[in-house]
Parts: structure tokens; C-alpha cells; sequence
């Protein structure tokens, strides 16, 4: 369950103002994944998501990866403004707690992981999320 809201833009067309931004994601996200975790992501990107919750919103506890969405095998979430209070990406089966984002600040990990952003309690949250998927159907 989300409440926020969240827009997509097609970031694959060279003459997308995006997609220059979405390249220098897409190297940086290929050589995490080729030091850390190994997925096939040689499908290539989904759509660029920009997505904003304001005061009481979230994200509940879900996968990228998924029955919509099965071909997703890694994530990359960027934090685009600062929170003033809530509002944390959290990963509930992670050994540790992931430390607070900083605007600019990406977050690579497995499709497959679970993930949710926190109740905003106070400002907004706005986030860019790429996905890179397994080659074969879109």
C-alpha cells in the first residue's frame, strides 16, 4: 500500500531530457551490482519513477521485484530533498539499520529485497527509483 503519489518517465529515448542523468545511474548501479551482487540486469532500465509522500504518508513493506513486476532484479532509490522528520527508507529483514539519507544519496539493492518508506511526519519526501530487469519480456 502506498499514499503517496508517484509519476514515471520514460528515460530510455536519447532525446529525454533525463536520459543522460539515468545513464550516469545506470554505470554506477552496474558496477555495484557487478562488485556486490551479481543479478542479470542486462534488460535495462524501467521508467524513472519520481515519487513524493508528504506529512502521513508511506510506503508499506514491498518488493520491486514481484507479480507485476517479475523481471526487476535490482533498485536504485535516490532521495531528491531533505525530510524534516520520518519518512526513512527502511529494509525489515536487513541485519542492520540502514543510516539516514541525504539528498543525492542512492541506495542500491536486490529486487527481491524487501523495503518501505516510513510515515513522513513532518515536510516531504521525494525520491527517483530506477529499476534494471532480467533480459526477455517487459
Amino acid at each position: 500500500m502506498r499514499t503517496g503519489r508517484a509519476i514515471f518517465i520514460n528515460v530510455s529515448e536519447p532525446s529525454s531530457r533525463w536520459h543522460a542523468l539515468a545513464k550516469r545511474i545506470a554505470r554506477r548501479a552496474e558496477a555495484v551490482n557487478t562488485n556486490h551482487f551479481g543479478m542479470d540486469i542486462s534488460g535495462g532500465m524501467q521508467p524513472l519513477q519520481i515519487a513524493r509522500y508528504g506529512p502521513g504518508e508511506f510506503y508499506a513493506v514491498h518488493r520491486g521485484q514481484g507479480e507485476e513486476n517479475p523481471t526487476r532484479s535490482l533498485s536504485c532509490a535516490i532521495l531528491l530533498r531533505p525530510v524534516e522528520r520520518g519518512g526513512g527508507m527502511r529494509f525489515p529483514e536487513a541485519a542492520e539499520r540502514m543510516p539516514e539519507q541525504a539528498p543525492g544519496d542512492a541506495i542500491i539493492f536486490r529486487g527481491d529485497e524487501p523495503q518501505a518508506a516510513a510515515p513522513v511526519e513532518a515536510g516531504s519526501r521525494m525520491t527517483a527509483v530506477l529499476w534494471f530487469q532480467q533480459a526477455g519480456e517487459r
